[in-house]
């Protein structure tokens, strides 16, 4: 625990970087952390099935925020920018394609996600 009080503390005392950037930090350190036995055992084993998710969740968290990293005010308009066009439209099509591997997923949900792709130009799948 000694390790993680001295990186809050870090993080806390970092002068001169947004909050955005801040949080950029965390969870970037927060991925990295993951091969990392003594915080694998304490964080990550614990997730069970949702360790699939945590990797690409944060990822898009991290590449949100940078959005505003620089300053420049924070807009939905940038947020779906990034979303749907570079490097976000990558780890929301691995999420989409991840809920659709869910098992007993409905042919519903099935489609929304392929319009959802769709819409974001990547290729759909047929309905099983």
């Amino acid at each position: 625990m000694d390790f993680l009080t001295q990186v809050i503390e870090v993080i806390k005392n970092i002068g001169g970087v947004t909050t955005l950037l801040k949080i950029s930090l965390v969870v970037t350190l927060l991925i990295s952390s993951m091969k990392v036995t003594f915080l694998n055992d304490l964080i990550w084993s614990k997730l069970g099935a949702f360790k699939v998710y945590a990797a690409p969740i944060l990822a898009l968290i991290v590449g949100i925020c940078s959005i505003g990293a620089n300053g420049s005010p924070m807009s939905w308009a940038l947020v779906f920018a990034y979303l749907t066009a570079g490097g976000g439209a990558v780890f929301l099509h691995e999420i989409l394609d991840t809920i659709k591997a869910i098992p007993g997923l409905g042919p519903i949900y099935v489609t929304i996600i392929n319009l959802i792709s769709g819409l974001l130009g990547g290729k759909q799948e047929p309905v099983k």
